[in-house]
């Protein structure tokens, strides 16, 4: 089968964790028709090996705090936006992260589609690799003092962008 922890369908929906969401084979999360996701505190995990969060058909807004792990597997995203959105990991000890890359975001607009990484959280590409933060239609990233961004091949790539912008603060960056 699909191999899917959690299944959101049919209309925009809102997943809430503080525990244990894991999927060995497949995604952790897979909504289809955007939402919100809030993973939060030390205990909690998104995990899966395909992928630990996809949204796609309609615009996500991603919130992993307060020591929270969302993690992809080797050949996946960490988290995945289809249809655009924002993503917030804030506080030390959060951590995004995926063998291709910690956030992809395609669809939505340079406006809309947010990255913010705070208060000493962690976004990275942990194996082979592509970057950190992926915008392919533009976008915002703010990294915040404390808080890292890491890829093998670039910390933060945009690509087809008309227009993105980043607003770095001091802070442990890889040089892109």
């Amino acid at each position: 089968g699909n191999n899917v922890a959690v299944l959101m369908q049919g209309a925009s929906s809102t997943v809430t964790n503080n525990g244990v969401i894991a999927s060995a084979n497949g995604l952790g999360v897979d909504m289809s028709a955007g939402g919100r996701v809030i993973n939060e505190g030390l205990q909690a995990s998104i995990t899966g090996e395909s992928g630990a969060l996809r949204v796609a058909g309609g615009s996500a807004n991603v919130s992993n705090i307060n020591g929270a792990t969302i993690k992809g597997g080797a050949q996946s995203d960490g988290v995945q936006l289809l249809a655009g959105g924002a993503v917030t990991n804030q506080r030390a000890g959060s951590l995004i992260s995926g063998g291709h890359s910690g956030v992809s975001i395609s669809g939505g607009n340079a406006a809309t589609n947010i990255v913010n990484n705070v208060a000493g959280a962690q976004i990275n590409s942990a194996g082979n690799g592509l970057v950190g933060v992926s915008l392919q239609s533009g976008g915002i990233v703010m990294n915040g003092v404390g808080s890292s961004i890491n890829g093998t091949t670039a910390s933060v790539q945009a690509t087809g962008a008309r227009r993105w912008s980043m607003r770095w603060r001091p802070t442990a960056v890889r040089p892109c």
